[in-house]
């Protein structure tokens, strides 16, 4: 139902409403008022007649034989002059009377002087017994006035009774004054039938006007619905029409303002999901396939752009079967972090195959950054080199967190740290490469970001780095893929629900046995694991964790 529609029903529905609570309240206080007035005149006309009746008079009439006396016929007279008088629109009196109390039978009367016509059915005899319908009526008080409502063999009335007293003050009889009820009652219909006219007419201009108003109202509310729904069918160039300075006219301002406002925001919406899909572009796809090195890598954003970055770069051409590792992490979220993320990427693949040291590559780089950041912008990165042939690392930490690496068979985890500021902080720093060597098949080696650790239960604790060791240790002979998976996973279920505050990104690296032994020339060159280089790498057992630089001795 419209909104229109239910205004109306709800106008016209409170008028008849509160027009019949009026016409109820009116009619039940009109009705009361006219009873009040009704047994006024009534009991004031019989008080009135019987003053004017000689008690002792009356008191002569003994039976039928006295109704052609004097007195039956003065009294007889009188009391039909008083029906006759006040047989008017205000008060019909139908019947006149007097009554004597039958001696030894209290609370019973009996007819003397009726003023109905001689010959009428409804005259009643001298001395005839008055006769209640209903047993249970409550007989006439002698000694005042009186008004019921009752009912006889003549009729239902509304009788007022009032007591003919002798001189000395003795009520001797009593005046009757009867008006049919139904007289009355049509009075008080009528009075009814006058409300529920005015109410009717009432009513009717209620609807009226709650038709007037309703259409006044709901067009205000019309014309913005029709506002709304072109902008719901991709109308953005929608507006709601303004008038007056109610509250509607305020609404239609508000929706002015905030749909384009919305055309900005979506605006913004297909940028970034533009720039997320270019930014999902420029990580790798697949890892490379290095012999004796598997590897992979995935990055989680907690907005439509992140700051965190990976790359693999295949740096044959420097050395066979070598590869470049980079995990970065830009402070910050959105745009601004895509952006120095993607310069990054830029100027890394611009030279790390230029030759040279890792230090030199991630010095010059720093310098282009420094130069472009904003205040408070930087980056970190870890940057690592694998010889595959030699079984050698080379790094440069650029304030990254260290890489970790696991001994499966020796139960020892390893820090690759380094003591570098991150980048876009200093244009002047140069940074040091660390090299280490004797690596062996089912070490695995994880590059993470800060997101892992840092993330959160909905009570706030941080998942550690104790967590993630305990990961890698239970899946450290499963496949990389898994094993990052398993990462991922696991801070799923921890977060329990709970938005994702970082981004988060790793890489997997597993020493697997070669597809085909090195030549010659490079086992000459490549210094091939031995055993002192296996223990160098983990020996210290029991899950110990070395760092970059300590011997197995210094645990």
């Amino acid at each position: 139902m419209k909104f229109r529609n239910k205004l109306l029903l709800m106008m016209v529905g409170l008028a008849v409403a509160s027009n019949g609570v009026l016409v109820a309240v009116t009619t039940l206080r009109s009705r009361s008022l006219l009873m009040e007035e009704i047994r006024s005149k009534v009991l004031s006309i019989a008080a009135t007649t019987a003053r004017m009746i000689d008690a002792q008079a009356h008191e002569s009439i003994r039976s039928g034989a006295d109704l052609d006396g004097d007195a039956y016929t003065s009294i007889e007279s009188l009391l039909r002059a008083v029906r006759d008088a006040n047989r008017r629109d205000d008060v019909e009196v139908k019947f006149v009377y007097t009554l004597r109390p039958v001696e030894g039978r209290p609370g019973v009367y009996a007819y003397i002087v009726d003023a109905e016509e001689r010959g009428s059915p409804d005259k009643s005899d001298v001395l005839e017994e008055h006769k209640p319908s209903d047993p249970s009526q409550a007989a006439f008080p002698i000694d005042r006035d009186d008004v019921q409502i009752g009912a006889d063999a003549y009729g239902t009335f509304l009788s007022a009774t009032s007591p003919i007293r002798d001189r000395s003050g003795t009520a001797r009889a009593l005046v009757g004054v009867d008006v049919v009820i139904e007289e009355v009652l049509a009075r008080t219909r009528r009075l009814l039938y006058i409300g529920l006219g005015g109410m009717a007419m009432a009513g009717g201009a209620a609807a009226v006007f709650a038709v007037y108003l309703s259409r006044r109202v709901s067009r205000a509310l019309e014309s913005l619905m029709a506002a709304v729904e072109r902008v719901a069918s991709g109308d953005l160039d929608a507006k709601a029409p303004l008038g007056g300075g109610d509250e509607f006219a305020r609404v239609g301002a508000a929706f002015n303002e905030m749909v384009p406002q919305l055309r900005d925001g979506l605006k913004i919406k297909e940028s970034l999901a533009l720039a997320m899909e270019v930014q999902q572009a420029l990580l790798p796809t697949t890892p490379p396939a290095v012999d004796g090195i598997e590897i992979s890598g995935r990055s989680i954003y907690c907005d439509e752009t992140g700051g965190d970055y990976y790359d693999f770069l295949e740096l044959s051409d420097v050395a066979p079967d070598t590869l470049a590792i980079a995990v970065g992490d830009v402070t910050g979220h959105g745009i601004a972090a895509a952006l120095l993320m993607t310069t990054a990427r830029a100027l890394l693949r611009g030279h790390a195959g230029q030759g040279g040291s890792l230090a030199q590559v991630i010095t010059h780089m720093n310098r282009h950054l420094s130069s472009d950041c904003q205040a408070g912008r930087f980056m970190t990165m870890f940057y690592l080199v694998i010889d595959a042939n030699k079984r050698d690392l080379r790094w440069v930490s650029a304030g990254h967190d260290p890489a970790i690496a696991y001994n499966p068979s020796t139960d020892v985890f390893v820090e690759l740290a380094g003591a570098d500021i991150p980048m876009g902080l200093d244009s002047d720093w140069e940074y040091q490469e660390f090299q280490r060597s004797g690596w062996i098949d089912g070490q695995v080696l994880v590059i993470g970001t800060d997101g892992i650790w840092e993330s959160r239960d909905p009570e706030g604790r941080m998942f550690g780095k104790t967590g993630l060791r305990e990961i890698i240790r239970s899946n450290a002979r499963r496949p990389c893929g898994e094993i990052a998976k398993a990462i991922t996973d696991t801070l799923a279920k921890y977060r329990k629900g709970r938005s994702q505050e970082d981004d988060v990104t790793l890489v997997v690296i597993k020493f697997v046995p070669r597809a085909s032994p090195p030549s010659s020339d490079q086992q000459r060159e490549g210094d091939h694991p031995t055993e002192r280089d296996a223990n160098a790498l983990g020996s210290a057992g029991n899950g110990a964790t070395l760092r970059e630089g300590e011997s197995p001795a210094d645990h």
